[in-house]
């Protein structure tokens, strides 16, 4: 299981922040607990604080905590989404230079950002949304490739092979030794992968994955993992 984070602070149509985050050790420890051990608090908070020293996966809190509140949280099982929603007023975000989730006592993600000052923020709206996304991700080596034949004809598509993948495809990787793996580019249709090594095109509507490998190799014989939300 992948777990990365998001963030966007927003007043109104106006976007202050928009970045990514870590999720640090014990963030990583949280999840993985969840999963076994109904103890755990549940994810709740979504903090807020005026350090500008960087974030690091070993950090227990914020550097200077000063706005805290409970969230309002929505799972998305379709896209595998945990999404956090505050709302807070200007003099509380006023100065802020640093964000993060808890569930009470763990620091479960943690950024940085340039502070917000009087400038950044208009005077028409006297408050600022936060949404904080969790994508969950997985990922597996697969094997079962068929070649591609196009339409009725039966005609080939130049070392295209394809599986059906029910989860939406976010990113393909050929591992090609123990400390070397070569990331596939997404493209845009089946007629510009026929023309691209090293690639890969998505069909949600099917439902289908079709892949041309960096060596025109049948991807059944190497180790070709696939991340999927």
């Amino acid at each position: 299981m992948n777990v990365t984070g998001s963030y966007t602070i927003r007043q109104g149509e106006k976007i202050l922040v928009k970045s990514k985050n870590i999720i640090t050790n014990l963030g990583e420890a949280f999840f993985i607990n969840r999963a076994v051990n109904t103890e755990f608090d549940p994810l709740q908070y979504i903090v807020l604080g005026t350090s500008s020293v960087r974030a690091k996966k070993t950090d227990l809190t914020l550097g200077n905590e000063t706005f805290r509140k409970k969230a309002a949280i929505e799972v998305n099982w379709n896209t595998k989404q945990i999404l956090m929603y505050v709302s807070c007023t200007l003099s509380e975000i006023l100065n802020t230079s640093e964000i993060g989730t808890s569930n009470g006592d763990t620091l479960i993600s943690h950024d940085t950002y340039e502070r917000i000052t009087s400038e950044d923020i208009g005077d028409n709206i006297d408050s600022v949304e936060i949404t904080y996304v969790f994508d969950f991700s997985t990922s597996c080596i697969r094997k079962g490739w068929q070649y591609y034949s196009q339409g009725d004809t039966g005609t080939t598509m130049n070392h295209v092979y394809y599986i059906v993948e029910e989860n939406r495809v976010i990113r393909i990787f050929e591992t090609i030794n123990r400390t070397m793996q070569h990331g596939y580019h997404a493209v845009q249709d089946l007629q510009e992968l026929k023309n691209t090594k090293g690639a890969y095109y998505y069909d949600p509507f099917s439902e289908t994955l079709y892949i041309r490998t960096l060596h025109d190799e049948d991807p059944n014989s190497l180790n070709i993992s696939i991340t999927t939300q």
